[in-house]
């Protein structure tokens, strides 16, 4: 911990970190405004606690100084408004040189020429990550925080364009100190959070990081064309080790290297029903962390995708704090998710991804809520809300639920009442005739999930198997994707689309 006190003594600041023995980071920070002249004095300090023994060893201190500088111009430079009128003022100011966010503000000062101000008008501007060919490199600088309650403790945001024709995007990040607790999300030109990526290596039985990996790893399978934005957060504080730390991304196009050896790919090939035909998927990694890769196997139809949940939940209301939510395991390659609630009494449901890593990781986002109306449904008897999400993907991952009672209530509280959620999913269909070696996450009907473990730079083969079903001359298309999954963030990659085609026949 660090305590500040000013050149007369007084206590001026102090850091608290959020977590404290074992894992937590060893940073903290202090902040003063307009400090007074003079000698400052900081005092560094630590406690024990009943199952942590107090910090013996070295500490790094850091001390800077920052200060307001004219930026840009304003024109006019004074203007004078009668009342009732209004005047403008032309701001200009420069992007950043480099990739990312530079911070401004407008000046009102007093018109009795002192120090203090009417306010001021804040401008952010962001400059975009200027890609070549095949991609680019980009760096900054974490300078901490405290993450607490559900706030990081920094967050830096980089934006930019992929053109199009491009298929994959690999987006890699390293830090020069591993041991931070750093989050990535990956957000498509639709503003869907379609990955969620974190440095936790691993997680304690109690729910808290074991340790970091120090490197970060995006792939998505034909990127939509557009602006794509990538956030990185301090999802907590960084390492002790230093007083800030630096990191550099990459990202590049058509880097995945995945071959496949014996799918059917034409009309023309006929698999009699019910025997099957083996192939496999030879699969490199190319990135910069060790992945769990599996294949994710779909018809090319539109139609109802189930959900590793159950179909619906009753749930007892007011909800209590030991009380568990309804989740929901949502799979890729859906384009509409549906959530419905319905109880005797008025009601309202908020959905939201818990995307994340722990502690403070959960995006939340995106988030949605709706209440009932004010009548019961006359059809079912019940007042009902439902919240639909359409999108080209819809963010994959886990979806929680969190109904609750609409008043106004009596004085003694909202009465006990129930509400059953519903979630459904629509998109590209599970096809059932196709089982792998590694098993699918996200399927329902598929055997036990065992995903190849790849390092970086190595290679791994995943088997497939398509048993032939159906009706002697029906013609079956489908994809497998072959995806990976975290689960110390509940995110995933998917990597490639690899078409498949048969015709069944007789047996």
């Amino acid at each position: 911990r660090l305590d500040l006190f000013d050149p007369t003594g007084r206590f001026v600041a102090f850091s608290q970190p959020q977590i404290a023995g074992p894992t937590s980071s060893g940073y903290g920070q202090a902040s003063v405004r307009n400090p007074s002249p003079g000698r400052w004095k900081a005092v560094i300090w630590t406690r024990g606690s009943a199952t942590t023994a107090s910090y013996h060893g070295a500490v790094q201190l850091s001390v800077d100084g920052q200060s307001f500088v004219t930026a840009g111009t304003v024109s006019p430079s004074a203007l004078v408004i009668p009342p009732g009128h209004s005047g403008y003022f032309t701001v200009r100011v420069h992007t950043p040189a480099g990739p990312g966010d530079r911070d401004y503000e407008v000046v009102f000062p007093s018109p009795s020429g002192r120090t203090s101000l009417l306010g001021a008008l804040p401008i952010t501007l962001r400059s975009l990550v200027r890609l070549g060919r095949t991609g680019a490199g980009f760096s900054g600088t974490l300078l901490g925080g405290n993450g607490r309650g559900g706030s990081p403790g920094q967050t830096l945001s980089y934006q930019f364009d992929v053109p199009t024709g491009v298929h994959d995007l690999a987006l890699g990040l390293s830090i020069r100190n591993p041991d931070s607790n750093l989050e990535g999300v990956l957000i498509d030109p639709n503003g869907q959070p379609i990955d969620v990526q974190t440095m936790v290596g691993s997680v304690t039985n109690v729910g808290t990081p074991d340790f970091y990996t120090g490197t970060m790893q995006f792939f998505r399978r034909d990127p939509v064309p557009g602006r794509w934005l990538f956030t990185l957060i301090v999802n907590d504080t960084i390492g002790g080790s230093a007083t800030s730390q630096s990191f550099h991304a990459t990202i590049g196009f058509n880097q995945v290297t995945i071959h496949s050896l014996g799918l059917p790919s034409s009309p023309k090939t006929v698999l009699p029903a019910g025997k099957s035909q083996d192939a496999e998927i030879l699969v490199g990694n190319a990135g910069l962390t060790t992945k769990n890769f599996f294949v994710d196997a779909r018809l090319n139809t539109l139609g109802p995708v189930p959900l590793q949940a159950p179909y619906s939940y009753s749930v007892t209301l007011p909800i209590t704090a030991s009380q568990q939510l309804p989740i929901f395991a949502v799979p890729p390659e859906v384009s509409e998710l549906d959530f419905s609630a319905q109880s005797p009494t008025p009601v309202g449901m908020d959905v939201a991804t818990g995307n994340g890593a722990t502690p403070f990781g959960g995006t939340g986002s995106p988030e949605v809520y709706q209440s009932s109306g004010p009548l019961l449904d006359p059809t079912s008897g019940f007042y009902a809300t439902s919240i639909s999400i359409h999108a080209a993907e819809v963010t994959p991952g886990v979806w929680s639920t969190s109904p609750e009672e609409i008043g106004p209530f009596p004085n003694d509280g909202a009465p006990p009442s129930t509400v059953e959620v519903r979630a459904t999913a629509y998109g590209q269909p599970f096809d059932r005739s196709v089982t792998s070696s590694t098993g699918d996450l996200w399927s329902p009907f598929t055997a036990a999930y065992h995903p190849t473990n790849i390092s970086p730079g190595h290679e791994g083969i995943i088997r497939v198997r398509i048993t032939s079903r159906g009706v002697p001359g029906t013609v079956v298309r489908g994809v497998l994707y072959v995806d990976t999954f975290d689960p110390n963030s509940a995110g995933g990659d998917e990597l490639l689309a690899i078409p498949y085609t048969y015709t069944v026949g007789s047996k």
